[in-house]
């Protein structure tokens, strides 16, 4: 399935971004959290960066960089990951717990 949720980066469509993004394959979210997958055929492991700054997720690879822009609110980072197999990247963010908070009654 491409683009589970197009929705998903809070601004418009993912659809309306999709040249900038030649090598984004999947975007799933769901119960679990968010998998991210690009396609990097040809691409050397080791060749490969993933990082995060305030909510953008870049992925540079050789000479290129995709940005990406994610609510990492949403999802618990100290858990993340990604795999590379077969020439496809995916980046895995589980979904954070929710948050309680106390509210102090005056």
């Amino acid at each position: 399935m491409l683009f589970h949720d197009d929705k998903l980066w809070g601004y418009g469509s993912i659809l309306d971004t999709l040249p900038k993004y030649q090598s984004l394959t999947s975007v799933i979210n769901d119960s679990k959290g968010l998998t991210v997958t690009f396609n990097l055929a040809g691409t050397k492991k080791k060749d490969i960066s993933v990082e995060t700054l305030e909510n953008t997720l870049k992925v540079t690879y050789g000479d290129k960089t995709k940005e990406t822009y994610v609510d990492f609110s949403k999802y618990d980072m100290k858990n993340s990951s990604a795999e590379y197999e077969n020439g496809l990247l995916t980046v895995i963010l589980p979904k954070a717990p929710p948050k309680t908070r106390k509210i102090l009654i005056k």
